[in-house]
């Protein structure tokens, strides 16, 4: 049974869904060659705006066809299964918030006049001056931006078109200072840093602290756990419940994975540098365990401490050698000084 959608306006300001089920393998041309029979249509209307999912119950409609006598009736549990998808709507209120807020803007609706900005740029250009944006010049290309779609490319041409600069398409500096620009607001705007909304945690999570120490978070994780062992999964979760670690955590995604963040993948990396993690030759859940030698981490230290006195000492030992090597220049110029004027003498 294949499910077709068709997306409709509501005269109640939200969108109807139209959800077909029909075992028919071809699609009809006409609507009559439809057998009421082997088709179910469930109408589903969606809210049209962000705010309106927070109070969203979903209204349905449902059509059962009657059947001609002789022919078995539809099934039960495909009618029962439905009704069950329509009576939960309300637990997709969150996805469909979020799906309308990624959904770009029509072009021109609610935009601010970009007029100011035209008269802006085409003023320093003209006086030969160095651009520098202002905060209503930022609203006016965040106001673009949002007209875009996620996967949609910044084209600098068409950007230059809608704020009222396609004049001055031909200077190459100012579409350089523009398309970094537009892409450093874009950039914000995946962290919720721009527009006049406040970031939702869920949506836009907090990046790295600058200060974070990823060995040092692996120590406190595998210390935390019982016998100071346990994979890097275990040690991750302690991080996650840790109050005063987890808001550093950087959530975004790793860059070409599709499920593991930035901060695991550093913690990854940090366990190579962590030669005070061995392994205990066991297994769970298809990981590595790995301990946390303490005997190892004062060696450690104790060999960082040997090798900072070695540095010391052949650093001194350079110095002082350079200190005899000028002194004995020093007497090989006076002694050559003093052999020409013998010479000059005699």
């Amino acid at each position: 049974m294949k499910p077709s959608c068709t997306p409709e306006r509501s005269p109640l300001g939200g969108e109807q869904l139209h959800v077909e089920l029909s075992r028919k393998r071809r699609r009809c041309s006409n609507a009559s060659d439809v057998d009421p029979l082997k088709s179910k249509t469930v109408t589903l209307t969606v809210p049209a705006s962000p705010a309106d999912t927070r109070n969203f119950k979903g209204t349905t409609s449902w059509q059962e066809p009657a059947h001609k006598p002789g022919e078995p009736a539809i099934s039960k549990i495909v009618a029962l299964a439905i009704k069950l998808v329509l009576h939960n709507a309300k637990r997709c209120a969150p996805v469909l918030e979020r799906l309308l807020k990624e959904r770009p803007r029509a072009p021109g609706a609610d935009l601010q006049d970009p007029s100011s900005l035209a008269a802006y740029i085409t003023t320093i250009r003209a006086q030969g001056g160095k651009i520098k944006w202002r905060s209503e010049d930022e609203q006016i290309m965040y106001d673009y931006l949002t007209t875009l779609r996620p996967d949609d490319k910044v084209k600098t041409r068409h950007a230059m078109q809608m704020l009222g600069i396609a004049h001055l398409s031909g200077d190459d500096k100012l579409c350089n200072t523009l398309c970094a620009k537009l892409n450093s607001l874009r950039n914000k705007m995946k962290h919720g840093a721009v527009g006049s909304e406040p970031a939702d945690e869920e949506d836009h999570p907090r990046r790295r602290a600058a200060s974070v120490d990823y060995k040092g978070l692996l120590k406190r994780a595998y210390l935390a756990l019982p016998g100071h062992k346990g994979t890097l999964a275990e040690a991750a979760r302690v991080l996650e419940a840790d109050p005063e670690v987890s808001p550093q955590l950087d959530r975004r995604l790793y860059r070409s994975s599709k499920r593991t963040p930035i901060w695991r993948q550093y913690l990854r990396n940090a366990r190579s540098r962590c030669p005070q993690l061995v392994k205990t030759g066991e297994e769970r859940g298809g990981d590595m365990v790995l301990r946390w030698h303490m005997e190892a981490e004062g060696t450690e230290e104790k060999e960082a401490t040997q090798q900072q006195g070695e540095e010391r000492e052949e650093e001194k030992k350079t110095k002082d050698q350079k200190k005899k090597n000028r002194k004995d220049d020093r007497k090989k110029k006076k002694a050559r000084e003093g052999k020409a004027d013998r010479r000059g003498s005699t």
